[in-house]
């Protein structure tokens, strides 16, 4: 069932168009300026997001460039792996439309992703079609695309304006429903002074009382836009498209922050926007239980790698390195990557006496991905028995090559619990760790 938005006894649904299938011409990077990595993730992938959280926004369509389409799946791909999959949904294969204005074509896409099912519902991201040789035309193309759906309203948003707000989106759905005009856009009022030039030269001051700087998303009647695209004359957005049919369109407050990326200032300015920290700080701890041995031959326990002898065996399900864990605790919430427990689960048996620089190796990867490297680590084992100190040298050597850090930036620290609880008694080890981690550059960009 869809989910639709009524306005007294009146339902309404709402399609979205995401235009993404420009070259990006003024921006003169090397590749298309959609798909420019803002944060770790593209331009595309931050609007795309911000449209399939929005409450009125029932189905989605992408218009890209068909000879874009490595950097669309890309795109997708990454955020059904770490966004996508982590709401309620259900999957399936998605299809690629290609669509021209002479034809429709259709082609099968089958990607790693998949459709998002929202709630297991309906269909909210739809497969993506190909553009036209202008905006104008991709925009015609995603509407004729949609005729199937046949939503009441479309809103038309560029792909390269990734700051828009949810609440834009509301607003402009909401103003839509209420007022049922052809077409209801944020526009932003002109600050500075504004004149018309010749060359390079002034030739007059035009007044900003009525001048605005008209934005995206701007939603729209779907039929009357779809009339008014039969049009042949080229306008560089739709609200002028339909104020040339004579069509009302309304205006609401837009949003500063809502700029369209042009040029490679723009897109400076946005990195600014979404830079990453740093630095980012982790801190994890462990404990496990020591348990008496089954036979009279030399045990021994592996701490930080290093295998030490004791009378004593650890009780874990991996090979129960406490110290390497809380070391892998620390580097994954430092990333905001979850525990150690969500990746490699005791209750699997893939894991079982597992050595836990496997662990501390995925951590590692984990970080490089996202950009971070270990900085320096600092290690406090907390036990009785048996003693740490001659084996702390050894220790830091072993963690830091597998951290590809020198050994000065591992710290190794013991001590005892004074007797105290359950460590005091020597019913078990504890392990604390903290991490610093610094920012690089993303392993996969």
């Amino acid at each position: 069932m869809t989910n639709m938005h009524t306005n007294k006894s009146k339902r309404y649904k709402t399609a979205a168009l995401i235009v993404a299938a420009g070259i990006g011409s003024r921006c003169n990077a090397i590749i298309p300026k959609q798909y420019i990595k803002l944060a770790g993730k593209s331009v595309l992938f931050h609007t795309i997001r911000k449209f399939l959280a929005n409450q009125y926004i029932d189905h989605l369509r992408v218009v890209i460039n068909k000879n874009q389409e490595n950097f669309y799946r890309k795109t997708i791909d990454f955020l059904h792996k770490h966004h996508l999959s982590e709401k309620p949904a259900a999957y399936s294969s998605m299809s690629f439309q290609h669509v021209t204005l002479e034809s429709r074509k259709q082609e099968t896409w089958t990607p790693m992703s998949a459709i998002w099912m929202t709630g297991g519902l309906g269909t909210k991201l739809l497969g993506p079609i190909y553009g036209g040789e202008s905006r104008q035309n991709s925009v015609k193309l995603g509407l004729e695309s949609l005729q199937e759906i046949n939503p009441d309203f479309v809103i038309i948003h560029d792909a390269c304006r990734p700051f828009v707000s949810n609440t834009l989106i509301d607003n402009l759905t909401q103003y839509m429903i209420n007022g049922q005009y052809a077409g209801v856009v944020p526009a932003i009022e002109a600050e500075d002074t504004m004149s018309l030039v010749s060359g390079d030269f002034i030739e007059s001051t035009i007044s900003r009382e009525k001048v605005r700087a008209i934005q995206t998303p701007q939603i729209f009647n779907f039929k009357k836009l779809l009339l008014c695209h039969q049009s042949s004359k080229e306008f560089t957005d739709d609200s002028s498209l339909m104020v040339e049919c004579k069509k009302h369109v309304a205006i609401i407050k837009g949003e500063k922050s809502n700029f369209k990326l042009t040029t490679k200032e723009d897109i400076n300015m946005a990195k600014l926007f979404l830079e990453e920290p740093k630095y980012r700080i982790g801190t994890g701890y462990d404990i496990h239980k020591f348990i008496k041995t089954q036979d009279k031959v030399k045990n021994f326990i592996r701490i930080c790698g290093i295998e030490i002898e004791y009378n004593m065996a650890i009780k874990a399900h991996s090979d129960g390195d406490v110290a390497i864990h809380a070391v892998v605790d620390a580097i994954l919430g430092a990333l905001g990557c979850g525990d150690i427990g969500e990746h490699f689960p005791p209750s699997s048996a893939k894991w079982k006496d597992c050595n836990s620089f496997c662990f501390l190796n995925f951590a590692v990867e984990k970080a490089k991905e996202k950009g971070y490297r270990v900085s320096n680590l600092d290690i406090t084992i907390v036990c009785e028995k048996p003693k740490i100190s001659p084996y702390k040298a050894e220790m830091e050597k072993s963690i830091s090559k597998t951290l590809e850090i020198d050994s000065e930036f591992v710290n190794v620290k013991a001590t005892t619990a004074e007797k105290l609880g359950s460590i005091g008694r020597n019913e078990g080890i504890a392990a604390h760790a903290s991490v610093l981690l610094y920012k690089t550059a993303p392993l996969h960009n």
